[in-house]
Order: C-alpha cells, then sequence, then structure tokens
C-alpha cells in the first residue's frame, strides 16, 4: 500500500526532502502544499536576480513535481485553506518545510519610522513576492545603511548601486526596476557591530563588490590591522585567509576618483537609535551608531560597547540580521529560537510530524546546507516507515484532503502555464522573465 507523505512549504527543504523520500522508497507518495501558486520559495523570492546561475536548482525541483508520485498543491495556505489535521489525519507522515517569514529586530528606538525596512522585506520586494510588492521604499536619499555582514546584506548593497543596465537584464521585478532607475542613492554604508574576523559573507559577493562598474569600495585599513594572535587564526583557514587578503588589499588600494557610487563597509558599529528627520517627520534622516569593541580569543570573541556614538546620515536604513521562522497552530514553537523543537527532525512531541530547512535548524546557511538538512529529515522518515512506526492502515491523502481546501488550488501543470507567461512577458522586454507579482495576476494567467 502506499505511504503518503504531505509536505508544507514548496521551498528547497520540501523539494529534497521530497526528492529523497521518492527516489529511497517506491511506494511513497508525496504531496507539497505551497501558499503562493508559485513554487520554489525563496530560489524564486531570495536568490539576487543577477544570481541567475544560483536558480539552477529550480531544473530539479521542477523534475521532482513531475514525478508521478508527487502532487503539487499551489495557492493552498495550510492552517488557512486547510487544516492542518486534515494533513495529520490524512498522511501517513507530515513534513513542515514552510522557512522563516519574519525577521530578527533590531530593537532600537525609531526601528518604525518611515525608511527602515527588513531585507527580507526589500529582496522580496525587489524579486516580485507578492507579499512585499507594495512595500514602496523612498530611494529618494543619496545614503541607505545596510545593516548586517552577511551575503543577504552584501545583495541589498549590490542592487542598490548596480547600473541599470546590469539589472534591466535580469528578472528582476518591473516596479523595482522603475523604482532603482529613479533611486538618488549613491552611497551604502554596510554596518556589522562584530569585526571582520567574524563576518558570514563569502569572498564571491565580496568581489563582485569591489569589480562593480562605477562603484569604489571603501574599507578602513585600520579597522583590518591584526594582532599576531588574529594573525595565526586568519592563516589557520584558507578560505578566511583569501577573504581576509582581499579586505585588505581593497582597504590600502588608492580608491578610485571617478567612480559615481560608493561602497562603504564599517566594522565594530552597532546601531542604537534611528532618528527622524528634520525635513520630513516621520522618516528616518540619521542613525546613532556606538563603537563596539571585541575581547576573547579569535573565534571566540564577544562583542561590547564603548559608550563611543557616532551618527550616519542616511534616509534608508535596511536590517539585515536574521529571518525567524513563525509558529504554526497546533504545532510545538520554540519562541526563543524561531523553530520548531525538533530531534533530527523529528519533531518533539508529535509522532509522525517532521520539520525541515529553516523552521527546523533557524535561517542559516545556503541552498546545500538546506538540502543535507532535508535529507536528514529525509532519513528520519524513512526509518519511520521501515519500522511500521508511521502507521500500517491506509490513508488516502489528497482524495480526502482536496474537497476540504477552499482556495483556487493550483496544479504543476498550472504552474508551468504561468511561468511560460512570464517567460514570454520577459523575452518581450529583453529579461529572462517578467513575474507576475500578485496572486490574482498568477491566477488571472491561467484563465
Amino acid at each position: 500500500a502506499p505511504v503518503r507523505v504531505a509536505i508544507v512549504g514548496g521551498g528547497p527543504a520540501g523539494f529534497y526532502t521530497a526528492y529523497q523520500l521518492l527516489k529511497s522508497n517506491q511506494r511513497v507518495h508525496v504531496d507539497i502544499f505551497e501558499r503562493l501558486p508559485s513554487p520554489y520559495g525563496l530560489v524564486r523570492s531570495g536568490v539576487a536576480p543577477d544570481h541567475p546561475e544560483v536558480k539552477n536548482v529550480i531544473d530539479q525541483f521542477s523534475t521532482v513535481a513531475q514525478n508521478e508520485r508527487c502532487k503539487y498543491f499551489g495557492n493552498v495556505s495550510v492552517g488557512q485553506d486547510v487544516p492542518l489535521a486534515a494533513l495529520s489525519q490524512h498522511y501517513h507522515a507530515l513534513v513542515l518545510s514552510y522557512g522563516a517569514r519574519s525577521d530578527s529586530a533590531m530593537g532600537i528606538a525609531g526601528e518604525g519610522l518611515r525608511g527602515v525596512h527588513s531585507a527580507r522585506a526589500f529582496v522580496g520586494w525587489y524579486n516580485g513576492l507578492p507579499d512585499m510588492r507594495d512595500l514602496a521604499p523612498d530611494l529618494d536619499t543619496d545614503t541607505a545603511v545596510v545593516v548586517g555582514l552577511g551575503n543577504v546584506a552584501i545583495d541589498v548593497s549590490r542592487i542598490l548601486l548596480s547600473p541599470r543596465a546590469r539589472l534591466a537584464r535580469t528578472d528582476i521585478a518591473e516596479h523595482a526596476l522603475a523604482a532603482l532607475d529613479k533611486s538618488r542613492i549613491r552611497r551604502v554604508v554596510m554596518l556589522g557591530r562584530r569585526g571582520p574576523l567574524e563576518a558570514t559573507f563569502t569572498i564571491k559577493e565580496v568581489r563582485e563588490m569591489t569589480r562593480l562598474e562605477g562603484c569604489r569600495t571603501v574599507l578602513d585599513p585600520a579597522q583590518l590591522a591584526l594582532t599576531p594572535e588574529e594573525s595565526a587564526f586568519v592563516e589557520a583557514n584558507r578560505p578566511r585567509k583569501r577573504l581576509f587578503g582581499l579586505l585588505s588589499d581593497t582597504a590600502n588600494k588608492a580608491p578610485s576618483t571617478d567612480a559615481l557610487t560608493e561602497w562603504n563597509v564599517r566594522f565594530l558599529g552597532a546601531p542604537v537609535r534611528a532618528n527622524e528627520s528634520q525635513r520630513e517627520p516621520g522618516r528616518v534622516g540619521s542613525l546613532t551608531v556606538e563603537q563596539m569593541a571585541l575581547d576573547g580569543q579569535p573565534g571566540k570573541r564577544r562583542v561590547h560597547g564603548t559608550g563611543q556614538h557616532w551618527d550616519i546620515d542616511c534616509g534608508l536604513v535596511l536590517k539585515s540580521i536574521g529571518y525567524r521562522g513563525t509558529p504554526l497552530e497546533g504545532v510545538p514553537f520554540d519562541a526563543k529560537t524561531g523553530t520548531i523543537p525538533n530531534a533530527g527532525g523529528r519533531v518533539t512531541g508529535m509522532p509522525g510530524t517532521y520539520c525541515a530547512g529553516w523552521i527546523k535548524r533557524g535561517a542559516t546557511g545556503i541552498i546545500a546546507t538546506t538540502m543535507a538538512d532535508a535529507f536528514q529529515t529525509a532519513a528520519a522518515i524513512l526509518d519511520d516507515i521501515a519500522s511500521g512506526s508511521t502507521g500500517q492502515e491506509t490513508r488516502v491523502g489528497a482524495d480526502a484532503v482536496r474537497p476540504l481546501i477552499t482556495s483556487r488550488i493550483v496544479t504543476f501543470p498550472d504552474w508551468q502555464r504561468i511561468e511560460a507567461k512570464e517567460h514570454a512577458l520577459g523575452q518581450a522586454r529583453g529579461k529572462p522573465a517578467e513575474k507576475f507579482v500578485s496572486v490574482d495576476e498568477m491566477l488571472a494567467a491561467l484563465d
């Protein structure tokens, strides 16, 4: 008899879990439930439009969705359009892989001012995510501050500083291209509370910024001076050594005099207050920053404030300090970490329920990290199927659940029709695709 598995969330974690289950056990049938009509999660709405090579995994996910033992239920929000309990009842196993749809807060005064956004929202806006299409960030300012030292912080810096011609060839959302075209931003300050040894960005992203047309990278050589201990720490790790070498070389190079824009990376600065603009009440006008210091051994250093403060004048602040998961009713949730408590992917206290991806481990790592994480969860499910603990009784899965769904279901063939229209619209504009940026537009493309 078929073993039926429901997966909630059609991003990389969901697809990799499905891939591994379908490949490893011919009795497994998988149904993927995704709240948007569009599949692929952050591969579609998170990966930067100028990094199309990262989206190549879509081919693999598309093959999974077309497996005869896999069905895709797009535009179905579990807990809203269909009860979670119905999935638990009609499937042998339930996998929660719905990602992280909220943000870590800076927790400072003025965070609610106009012009202060999360990088997650900004990324969704330029990638055509329906939830974020109305963000309308005000780019009528010469300086933006991006808070954070990860690759997402570099992504948003690069999009803000890229020449229009560079972005016009990508699948960036049309509304974002139009807004960036009128943008007055000439300087992006990327600010991190820790030092260069603690930064999580990678060399490929930094190198791309140092080569960005018309843009100069500014780093303070003093912030890159190393103690003998720190030098030994850098030397001991080849990727770290190469990254640090690039930062040092860039800091000590004479800055280009003909650059139109500037990317300024500042370490050891923590935002303590967003200040209201004198000219535009209600909007951010500057950010007060506290100078931080580090102590302890390299690799285990702790950061603390020094009591010294300075201001950065800016009209836009993007906080890139982490995505957070949100709870699903009826499922245990750890509010501190923003994750579902689990052991190796088995949800604590809920036999037959599993989790994978960011809602399982927190919002860290790259697509390959999520693949390994999903394979771990799949292995737990396969073990439980083999031991019989997922139950021997017949469960009908989708046949019982479909009549309960209150929204218009978008199947995978439906999605392929929507996607073909996006490609055709894009080709007419010299882009790989022109994404539909609302659910209504996606559904209208099917009529």
